[in-house]
């Protein structure tokens, strides 16, 4: 009995891997509050007890007053509702849930499509766990999500159309629809549009080469006509729908402002280029794609100059061209940017296992495996995933659960003091806990709003001026700000490749922070006072 299980290895093993990861995700979510969190909570409930989305800036004193879109009004409500009723438990896991469903649609969508049903290629194992451990920094209860699952349907939705060759009548209503939610639940819809009709443009563009070039596209990417028109007719049918949102076409006018200011970009972490995270596990998956794709011009080249056709070629001409070419956008879009990492692992990974499998498909396979190494496979990661089960954070009290990283005291501290309505700036990530905790006090930056002009630049843009010490006197004065909440300083280290490839550690600036550099700008400064200190945040207050 147990050598037949055995025989069935790479059926189990998939449950054992989802269990795995499963576990992972809960344990990542669990581990940490994501800094916008209170605000989603917040705005979501002021919505749902106003009966309508948020208009005018009420929580920051540098724009109150100016007009805004909430992009993501409808996950908001949800979030509000969910925590209201089940608690921060229930919300947690419904994430976890969302991102591990976008993960077996992907891994069956793999296998199904890329590998010929076969499920004991080593490589989509491999790339799966590895994919999914460099997205962990951008998941738990993060709103962002819903585009990496609305992406995966949409381009799963589409590479179906193109095998078929026909949108079917009920698609006309139902991916409107799709575009409709997608735009009320987060702004990365625009991904969507973007990639439809990008899938339209290189459809269309195959059919113009093939027309002189007869021989070099394959029958698999060509569309009709007629389906060509179709699509284009349902780009316009969602464009319409996503208009039909609360907010209109303003919704496109306050997303389009993350295009006219682009400092988020070098401010922001999690904008920041791929490079400056080089020693990263987004580093290591990236470089098994650039691996594949160099692996592949090469293969090209030496068939050219052989008559036998290579199995890869093969393999690589009878597939949709659409998924290397959505993944090569997506691989640009990522390196520049590692917010766009997720959503290049969720296009790319199918081609990726799919070209590794057909390179190495007589080896590594999973079948060949002895009976003790399944085993002492299966036997890891079940000890694993109860390990990753137990040492998560299960709260159901984030406000009290993350004291650590977010100013429990500090917070409580300074609404007990005559500073409490001063003019303040608190550090970029508890701008969302400020906006949860007390939201009717005003700050000077959160989550929400990098990207607004404020006198002639961008909120993040004066937010950097405190991270440099002979500029924090002069800001403080020019912003009118009384009352300051900063984090603890906290040493800075860097790995061997950062220092040897970028150069960091070279200089003193290097290593200096935010809380830091306030600290020691604040020692210049007689005329302000620490009031307040703990091992998280400390207040600092103009006399």
């Amino acid at each position: 009995m147990a050598i037949k299980l055995l025989g069935r290895f790479k059926y189990w093993l998939l449950a054992l891997v989802g269990l795995f990861f499963l576990a992972l995700l809960i344990h990542n979510s669990f581990n940490y509050l994501d800094p916008d969190f209170g605000w989603h909570y917040q705005v979501g409930q002021e919505i749902w007890q106003e009966q309508q989305v948020p208009d005018i800036e009420h929580h920051l004193f540098t724009v109150a007053g100016k007009s805004w879109v909430d992009h993501e009004w409808l996950a908001n409500v949800l979030i509000y509702l969910l925590n209201d009723s089940l608690g921060y438990l229930a919300v947690s896991l419904v994430f976890v849930l969302l991102i591990f469903t976008a993960w077996l649609i992907l891994a069956k969508f793999a296998i199904s499509k890329w590998l010929g049903g076969r499920a004991d290629s080593i490589f989509l194992w491999l790339l799966l766990a590895l994919g999914l451990k460099a997205c962990l920094p951008h998941f738990g209860v993060r709103i962002q999500e819903i585009t990496v699952l609305f992406l995966l349907i949409l381009n799963i939705w589409l590479l179906a159309v193109a095998q078929r060759q026909v949108w079917k009548k009920w698609e006309f209503l139902v991916l409107p629809v799709f575009f409709w939610l997608w735009a009320c639940l987060h702004g990365g819809f625009l991904i969507g549009l973007a990639a439809l009709l990008a899938w339209i443009a290189f459809k269309g563009g195959l059919r113009i080469i093939n027309r002189f070039f007869p021989k070099i596209v394959s029958p698999n990417n060509l569309l009709p006509f007629k389906t060509l028109v179709q699509s284009v007719v349902m780009a316009g049918l969602s464009i319409g729908a996503t208009c039909l949102t609360p907010y209109g076409l303003r919704l496109y006018g306050f997303l389009a402002d993350y295009q006219s200011n682009k400092a988020y970009l070098r401010l922001i972490k999690e904008w920041f280029p791929m490079i400056f995270d080089i020693l990263s596990w987004r580093m290591v998956y990236s470089l098994f794609f650039g691996v594949a794709l160099a692996l592949l011009a090469i293969t090209f080249y030496f068939q050219r100059k052989s008559s036998k056709i290579d199995p890869v070629i093969k393999w690589f001409r009878d597939q949709d061209w659409w998924m290397l070419a959505f993944s090569l956008v997506l691989f640009l879009a990522a390196w520049k940017s590692v917010r766009h990492f997720p959503l290049f692992f969720i296009i790319s990974l199918p081609w990726l296992a799919g070209f590794y499998y057909q390179l190495g498909r007589h080896s590594f396979r999973l079948d060949q495996w002895s009976v003790y190494l399944k085993i002492f496979l299966a036997t890891i990661i079940l000890l694993v995933s109860a390990l990753l089960l137990i040492t998560a954070n299960w709260t159901n009290s984030p406000a009290q659960s993350y004291c650590s990283f977010y100013p429990c005291a500090a917070l409580e501290h300074l609404r007990q003091t005559p500073y409490a309505n001063w003019p303040t700036v608190v550090d970029y990530g508890w701008g969302g806990y400020f906006y949860w905790l007390w939201p009717e006090k005003q700050i000077f930056i959160d989550g929400r709003l990098p990207q607004y002009q404020w006198r002639d630049r961008s909120l993040i843009e004066h937010y950097s001026r405190f991270f440099a010490e002979q500029e924090v006197q002069t800001a403080l004065s020019d912003y009118d700000l009384s009352v300051v909440v900063i984090g603890q300083p906290k040493p800075r280290r860097f790995n061997w490749l950062e220092i040897w490839l970028l150069g960091k550690g070279q200089s003193i600036n290097d290593y200096d922070s935010l809380p830091e550099t306030i600290r020691r700008a604040m020692l210049k400064m007689p005329d302000w006072q620490m009031i307040y200190s703990d091992s998280t945040a400390t207040i600092y207050v103009r006399q």
